[in-house]
């Protein structure tokens, strides 16, 4: 089932930036701008902030990329760039099919692949250029793929107005003026190594969708949402994560930034980035986190700081994964929010400990590669954290699907579907898995049906052309010039040695099929005749080989002394098929086939087989008549062809003269025009220069106002730049003092910390001293009553003794 065929190309057709950005060092130095106005009237005050992709106003039309792609390509990362800002230039190669594959086929979310002629009528039918003239995709963070050097990866925040009518499957809406404003969407462009040609785009997977005015969704899904007519929801989430959705609270988007000067230099952000990573994304030292943090997936989210670190906490990958590898790659600050670092992650691991209270099973996991974010506050306390979100679903063996939900697919542990994807995407897999003994395609496959025949079909076409077809032009070529009497008059040693002799003599007959069969047309060319000009008995011979080659002409006019070999040939061809039979009797003659060319070549220069001319046994009468008859009919023949020869001469003349009597008046009137666009150019010259003298005046105060124009400008850059670097440099000297301050706090907490240890301490000596003496108290108190109860008890026996 294609939903919404394609999210055409979730791309859709955008705008395209020029120029890549590939380096943030000028966030360390942007301006300071009051944000009184919107976001977009911020971009247009920001015309040569390189981070934001090149111009910021809106354009009707693509920008033509700065080079043209190679003819000759080679897959160099800079041919790469190139090809993928070519791409881009044509609205995603919509607007220029010969920059795709035949075995090109499209990768989205939710639905199934798209080949090529699916694509461009995908693109044809929603044509989102006419409904947003000034589409623009705003690219930027161009890079190649580190495990895939013929792939291009970038992002895009496309924007545009809807000015035009939408189109969308099954109704058609009005233009309403509203801006769109997309969230980051991942790129893919796979290219092929000996073409250069586009081979897999992968587009419409969204990089945070809380980000924008689209409700998190691109292309013609974004489109229709400014439009008035959004998607539903089961089209796109789970059908659990939507009922979710409905009894849960409203999520709202996220505000646009207000500032695109970043709280700490780049290298810095960075820093901060790889630090919540080290410390397992903040979950091994919350502290790292603000108390305000969330964190969003593609799915699930928003959860606070509480909620994430318990969660997340419970997952101990590196225990049910002890050789986990996970690769982050690509660090970058975001160009549209500078207080946000982006960077490229992948996993891969085996699972032989326990996970989530399931026993290992030696399962692999190889996860694709997603897009992780990071954004901070002034203080570098983590305010937000996105994961999950995947670039590419064709690579690994999760499903297409990222985070926890890709590593419990991966190790065959997966999830309800219910909770991971959406309802076409369920649909369309419950059909792979019911077709696949029939397509071969498994439902975890992004391959089209006919992806593997179109890929032979291609290496077929790549391969070098074998010359075998080239064997049966020859013969046609001595049938190919043919003179102005009659089709008969190609022949094939025309263009060799005897053109200069019988330029009208062709052999064109030899090429039909009769003489193909009779295999003689190709001795009638070789006339062997010439070779023994003094011997009348090859006659009976040649005239075997004419009637053989009923259709060649005669080479009789190279050898005028001795006629018959030319009557040779050919001449007899059209009077003397009946003879065809006779022709049989020479067939030893022509026991070698060859072409005609190479067959007059050798009689030419004699290193023809002459050995059949000896085969003079023709000392019967019927044969001397035979050979008598066509010579005369081949002298006949001659004179014909040398009166049309004469004729075709003086038409050739007098189209000639035609012609130059053509050229002649062509001439004159070429020089009348000439004279007269001399005159009115002269005239036109006179009045520019009255126009410049007059214009002169007016110009030098514009000159002079745009001199001062200038200088006041520079003077305010000048200002800006210097006010930037002071809050640069207030920022740095306040971010010093908060690690001062941080440092002094924890010092003064270590300090207060262990006075309190030794407080407890002697609180604890002096408790046990108390109690010593409280014990020593007790044992004299006893010593003492004991010693009390013996004088008693002497004094009683005293008293007893006495009594």
């Amino acid at each position: 089932m294609k939903v919404w065929v394609s999210l055409l190309l979730a791309s859709g057709t955008y705008g395209f930036t020029n120029q890549p950005v590939t380096n943030h060092a000028s966030l360390k130095s942007s301006t300071a701008i009051s944000m009184a106005d919107s976001f977009d009237g911020i971009l247009s005050k920001l015309p040569s902030f390189p981070s934001l992709g090149g111009d910021n106003k809106e354009s009707k039309s693509p920008t033509p990329p700065t080079a043209i792609p190679p003819i000759d390509f080679q897959p160099t990362p800079e041919s790469l760039l190139i090809r993928a800002r070519a791409v881009l230039a044509s609205d995603m190669a919509t607007k220029d099919a010969t920059l795709l594959d035949d075995s090109f086929r499209w990768i989205g979310p939710n639905t199934d692949p798209l080949g090529r002629e699916d694509y461009l009528a995908a693109a044809k039918f929603f044509d989102l250029r006419a409904a947003f003239p000034d589409l623009e995709y705003r690219a930027h963070d161009f890079r190649i793929d580190e495990d895939d050097p013929l792939t291009v990866r970038f992002t895009t925040r496309t924007v545009g107005t809807m000015r035009g009518e939408l189109r969308l499957r099954t109704d058609t809406v009005s233009p309403n003026g509203k801006r769109m404003r997309c969230p980051p969407e991942a790129i893919s462009l796979t290219f092929n190594p000996q073409t250069g040609k586009l081979t897999k785009l992968v587009s419409g997977f969204t990089m945070d969708r809380l980000v924008g005015n689209t409700a998190g969704l691109c292309g013609i899904m974004a489109a229709a949402t400014i439009a008035g007519a959004p998607p539903s929801e089961w089209e796109i989430y789970p059908p659990l994560s939507v009922i979710n959705r409905f009894f849960g609270r409203t999520v709202s988007q996220l505000e646009e930034p207000t500032s695109f000067l970043a709280p700490f230099p780049e290298s810095v952000m960075i820093q901060l980035a790889k630090g919540l990573i080290a410390a397992e994304l903040g979950t091994k030292d919350p502290d790292l986190l603000s108390g305000g943090f969330t964190f969003c997936g593609p799915i699930v989210g928003p959860i606070n700081k509480e909620d994430f670190v318990r969660q997340f906490s419970g997952f101990d990958l590196k225990s049910a994964f002890p050789d986990l590898d996970q690769k982050y790659e690509n660090f970058r600050v975001d160009p549209y929010d500078p207080y946000r670092v982006w960077v490229d992650a992948r996993g891969s691991g085996t699972w032989t400990g326990p996970l989530n209270g399931k026993e290992p099973n030696g399962a692999r996991y190889e996860g694709p590669l997603e897009a992780v974010s990071f954004t901070f506050d002034d203080d570098g306390f983590c305010t937000r954290l996105t994961a999950g979100a995947v670039i590419d679903p064709t690579m690994g063996n999760t499903g297409g699907l990222g985070g926890v939900f890709g590593i419990f697919y991966a190790v065959g542990a997966p999830l309800p579907a219910a909770a991971t994807r959406a309802f076409p995407q369920i649909l369309s897999r419950l059909q792979k898995a019911a077709l696949k003994p029939i397509t071969k395609v498994d439902v975890d496959d992004y391959n089209l049906v006919t992806s593997a025949s179109a890929s032979e079909k291609v290496e077929k076409e790549d391969a070098p052309v074998a010359p075998a077809s080239i064997p049966p032009t020859p013969p046609p070529k001595p049938a190919a010039t043919v003179s102005a009497p009659k089709t008969e008059t190609a022949a094939p040693a025309k263009p060799f040695f005897a053109a200069p002799k019988l330029p009208t003599i062709p052999i064109p007959e030899p090429a039909t099929p009769a003489a193909k069969k009779a295999v003689k047309p190709k001795s009638a060319p070789k006339a062997a005749a010439p070779k023994l000009p003094s011997i009348s008995i090859p006659k009976p011979p040649a005239p075997a080989k004419k009637t053989a080659k009923p259709a060649p002409k005669a080479t009789a006019p190279k050898l005028p002394s001795i006629s018959i070999p030319k009557p040779t040939a050919a001449p007899a061809k059209k009077a003397v098929k009946p003879k065809a039979k006779a022709s049989t009797k020479s067939i030893p003659i022509q026991t070698e086939p060859s072409d005609p060319v190479s067959d007059a070549f050798g009689a030419f220069f004699g290193t023809a087989k002459v050995e059949d001319t000896p085969k003079p046994k023709v000392a019967d009468e019927k044969k001397v008549n035979a050979a008598a008859a066509a010579k005369a009919k081949a002298d006949a023949k001659r004179k014909e062809v040398e009166e049309q020869k004469a004729q075709a001469e003086a038409k050739r003349k007098e189209v000639e003269e035609q012609k130059a009597a053509a050229a002649k008046k062509a001439a004159e009137e070429k020089v009348a025009a000439a004279k007269k666009a001399a005159e009115e150019k002269a005239t036109a010259a006179k009045k520019a220069d009255e126009r410049k003298a007059a214009g002169q005046a007016a110009s030098s105060s514009q000159r002079q106002a745009a001199e001062e124009k200038k200088k006041a400008a520079a003077e305010a850059a000048a200002e800006a730049k210097r006010i930037a670097e002071e809050k640069k440099a207030a920022a740095e000297a306040a971010a010093e003092a908060r690690r001062l301050a941080i440092e002094e706090k924890k010092a003064a907490a270590e300090a207060a910390a262990e006075a309190k240890r030794q407080i407890a301490e002697e609180k604890k000596a002096a408790a046990a001293a108390a109690a010593e003496a409280r014990r020593q108290a007790e044992e004299e108190k006893k010593a003492a009553a004991a010693a009390a109860a013996e004088a008693k008890r002497k004094i009683a026996e005293e008293k007893k003794a006495a009594a």
